[in-house]
């Protein structure tokens, strides 16, 4: 027996295993080590105490004075990719398993569509 899934009943299913696996999540200004991060923020479950899911970034973050003293040669190319969301292992370990790079575009819309915040990059 053959059975057809279309393109769009898979990122359906993605994006409800996404919303069921991550539940709530809360999100708060990055912190750096003096204050609050400019153009980041961090996402966590409401356990949070520094472990987070995933972190948001701008092209302000990697342009603010706090990123001055990272700067390096993928600077150029970090404020071209953003906005970024970057996961965590955890979950990224699982979508993948799951769902090989699959995940990834259906991860963007659920990120847009649950915090508002614009989105280039998913790493």
């Amino acid at each position: 027996m053959k059975i057809v899934i279309t393109e769009n009943k898979l990122d359906r299913a993605i994006y409800k295993y996404i919303d069921d696996m991550l539940g709530e999540v809360y999100m708060d200004k990055a912190m750096g080590e003096y204050g609050p991060l400019e153009g980041a923020y961090d996402f966590y479950h409401d356990d949070y105490e520094g472990d987070y899911l995933f972190t948001w970034t701008s092209a302000d973050y990697y342009n603010s004075k706090e990123y001055q003293k990272h700067r390096d040669e993928r600077h150029q190319k970090l404020v071209d990719m953003s906005p970024i969301v970057e996961l965590m292992p955890y979950p990224e370990k699982d979508f993948n398993n799951l769902f090989g790079n699959r995940w990834r575009p259906v991860f963007k819309q659920w990120f847009i569509d649950n915090f508002d915040l614009p989105v280039k990059t998913v790493e």
